[in-house]
């Protein structure tokens, strides 16, 4: 979620705790946004955000800002890029790698998009 929204979101968020960048603190989420961000939110009602400031990554922290415009909510799932009994994916190659065997639509890299193309089963047999 962008730094802007982060007291919306998380009962106890300050902007000067660093670790909030890294996902390293879970928090509380506010009873009247949790419908929002079920998907991120664990079985006791806290997450463990990453809170991006515009400083630290601007391109991230805009696609997460034009997200809430469209949603009403500037946050997003964040999880590991990683297919089960594989390492997390850290270079380009990899997540090709990754892209390439599994059901994944786009890949993003950069500022390159990739759209895997699905052919359709010939049901006429």
């Amino acid at each position: 979620m962008t730094s802007e929204v982060a007291n919306k979101v998380l009962e106890d968020f300050d902007p000067n705790i660093v670790p909030y960048r890294w996902m390293q603190l879970v928090s509380q989420v506010k009873d009247d946004v949790k419908e929002h961000v079920c998907s991120a939110l664990h079985i006791d009602g806290t997450t463990r955000p990453q809170v991006v400031f515009p400083n630290d990554n601007g391109p991230y922290h805009q696609l997460i800002t034009k997200v809430g415009e469209l949603t009403g909510t500037a946050a997003l799932l964040n999880t590991s890029f990683n297919e089960s009994g594989y390492p997390i994916v850290a270079t380009a190659v990899e997540a090709l790698a990754v892209f390439s065997r599994t059901a994944m639509d786009i890949l993003i890299v950069e500022n390159t998009m990739i759209e895997k193309i699905w052919e359709q089963e010939d049901h006429a047999n």
